[in-house]
C-alpha cells in the first residue's frame, strides 16, 4: 500500500474499529481533565472541578479547530477546498467528546472523595 497525499476513501461503510477511534478522543479528554485538576485544590467543590475541566476542554477544542482551519488551506485554486471536516462543526463535536471523558474524571474524583 503506497500513501498518497490527498487521497479520498470511497463512499460506504467505514470497518467496526474506525468507531472506536471515538474513545481515542475520550481518552485525551480524560486526560486534559486530569491535568487541570492537579492544579485545583483537591477539596474544591465539585462545580469548581467541572468548570475547570470544561474550560480546558474547551481550549483544546478551539485549539484543533484553529489548526483544522490554518491547515485547510488548499493547494492551488479551490483544489480539495472541501476536504476535511469544517472547523464550525468540529469545535462542538470534539469539545462534547472530550468533555465526555472528562466528566469521568471529574464524576470519578468525587466518588472517591465522598467514600
Amino acid at each position: 500500500m503506497v500513501p498518497v497525499l490527498a487521497a479520498l476513501p470511497q463512499p460506504g461503510a467505514f470497518p467496526w474499529f474506525v468507531a472506536l477511534s471515538v474513545l481515542g478522543v475520550v481518552a485525551v479528554g480524560a486526560f486534559v481533565a486530569r491535568r487541570a485538576l492537579a492544579e485545583v485544590a483537591r477539596l474544591s467543590r465539585l462545580r469548581t472541578k467541572l468548570s475547570v475541566s470544561a474550560v480546558a476542554c474547551l481550549t483544546t477544542a478551539l485549539a484543533l479547530g484553529v489548526l483544522d482551519v490554518v491547515a485547510g488551506g488548499s493547494v492551488g485554486q479551490f483544489r480539495l477546498a472541501a476536504v476535511g471536516a469544517p472547523a464550525g462543526s468540529l469545535v462542538p463535536a470534539l469539545f462534547l467528546e472530550l468533555f465526555a471523558g472528562a466528566l469521568v474524571v471529574v464524576l470519578r474524583d468525587a466518588w472517591r472523595l465522598r467514600r
